[in-house]
């Protein structure tokens, strides 16, 4: 397994997860995948997931991608608030990643962070184009994962519940300290890759 590593992105406070035990707020990561949808063009795409009555730190997110290595391309990936059920002002991003990361099967693509969230509360993760990526998101129509059901996917057509099919990712948490970081590092490839198929095109 290779992880490639980039610079924090922002800071506020410092924190330490001080060894609690790590809990999935979402996961539909090993759902069957029923299509994937293009980050550009159709994007940017995210999906919500919630937390529940204590606050948390984000200890880990995958993403299910894949793409050309070799386009050029770059993607970014950013923590979203919730703006009235849909993705709203951006908390924290990534900035530019390389769609060389990326892999020609769909991949967990996985992001280490520390990123500390409200009880009761209702995010966003959203992958968006960056200059010409290739990134496309897998979906599936599973929604028996924890936190999966209830929540919504959001994509060029609108917003949408995620029993329409949300997009397969891994949120895993552990409680949250007194004091707390909003940071986000080491973007990487995962080894695994799953089927994959082909989402509904733009509308006219």
């Amino acid at each position: 397994m290779k992880i490639r590593s980039i610079a924090a992105l922002a800071a506020l406070g410092l924190a330490a997860a001080g060894g609690a035990q790590a809990y999935d707020l979402y996961d539909n990561l090993g759902a069957a995948t029923t299509g994937t949808d293009p980050v550009a063009g159709f994007g940017p795409l995210a999906d919500s997931f919630s937390t529940g009555g204590a606050s948390v730190s984000v200890e880990n997110l995958q993403f299910l991608l894949e793409g050309n290595p070799g386009s050029g391309g770059f993607f970014s990936i950013s923590l979203l608030a919730d703006n009235s059920g849909a993705p709203g002002s951006v908390i924290v991003s990534s900035g530019p990643i390389t769609d060389a990361d990326l892999n020609t099967t769909l991949t967990p693509f996985g992001a280490t962070c520390s990123c500390g969230l409200t009880a009761d509360t209702r995010y966003w993760l959203q992958i968006a184009d960056a200059g010409g990526t290739s990134a496309s998101w897998a979906w599936s129509s599973d929604t028996s994962g924890p936190g999966v059901a209830g929540e919504f996917f959001s994509n060029a057509n609108g917003v949408f519940p995620n029993s329409d099919g949300p997009y397969q990712m891994e949120v895993s948490v552990v409680p949250e300290p007194a004091s707390w970081t909003l940071m986000l590092v080491g973007f990487g490839g995962l080894g695994g890759a799953l089927r994959f198929g082909r989402r509904s095109v733009l509308a006219a």
